[in-house]
């Protein structure tokens, strides 16, 4: 899984505890050691990056 692009994100649930899982091409992977196929994957992670920079732009422009 070292070449396989991916990121981290934290689940925070109204109910429950907060937890962090690590999605890989088509792995979601849950702190709690449990591992879940994506049936509609492999994510995009080309798309996930490209969110990510957007999401970022904004937060700049509303800082500024």
């Amino acid at each position: 899984m070292k070449e396989t692009k991916g990121f981290h994100v934290f689940v925070n649930p109204q109910k429950g505890k907060t937890t962090m899982s690590f999605i890989y091409g088509d792995l979601l992977h849950l702190f709690d050691s449990s591992y879940y196929k994506v049936l509609n994957g492999p994510i995009d992670m080309d798309w996930v990056n490209h969110f990510i920079k957007e999401v970022e732009q904004q937060n700049q422009l509303l800082q500024s």
